[in-house]
């Protein structure tokens, strides 16, 4: 599909920059297609993993973080940040032409890509589609970049839904 609201600007070799929103290593066809993509392009090719931390505090309870939340915050911050490296890791061997930039940031993951979109020539994402009662149906990540996005969109569609959030 393409989407964007600004003429997609290319170098000689072409596109400058494609960016991979990556859930978790379930992503791989979509990481081998930005891949391919990347290196077809000679682009640079920007991984970005956003993730989301909600601690909720027992009823009667304050949400001041105590030791053990900070300690929970600490590890799932460095488990996030593992994700997308361990995810690439045999694409990149596959590819050692293509310049990677590994990002895991904390933040919703629509908006962190939406965002990240304003730079890029071209977003892929997997499509992790869900069944509801109204039949298959796209999670809120690929909604949001098919109608906010700033520039093309890919949606390479998910053999197996592994992943949750989109």
């Amino acid at each position: 599909m393409v989407r964007g609201d600004r003429e997609v600007a290319r170098t000689a070799l072409g596109y400058d920059r494609v960016l991979l929103g990556l859930e978790s290593d379930a992503d791989t066809e979509a990481a081998g297609f930005a891949f391919e993509e990347a290196a077809r392009r000679r682009a640079r090719l920007q991984v970005l993993h956003a993730w989301t931390y909600r601690q909720l505090a027992p009823a009667g309870l304050t949400s001041v973080p105590t030791e053990r939340m900070q300690a929970d915050l600490t590890h799932r911050s460095q488990s996030e940040e593992a994700v997308p490296a361990y995810a690439v890791a045999r694409l990149r061997e596959k590819h050692p032409g293509v310049e990677v930039d590994i990002d895991s940031v904390r933040g919703g993951p629509a908006r962190t890509l939406v965002e990240a979109t304003v730079t890029a020539d071209l977003v892929v994402v997997a499509a992790h589609r869900r069944t509801g009662r109204l039949g298959l149906q796209l999670g809120p990540v690929t909604h949001a970049l098919l109608h906010h996005a700033h520039c093309p969109v890919v949606l390479v569609p998910v053999t197996s839904s592994v992943g949750s959030g989109d």
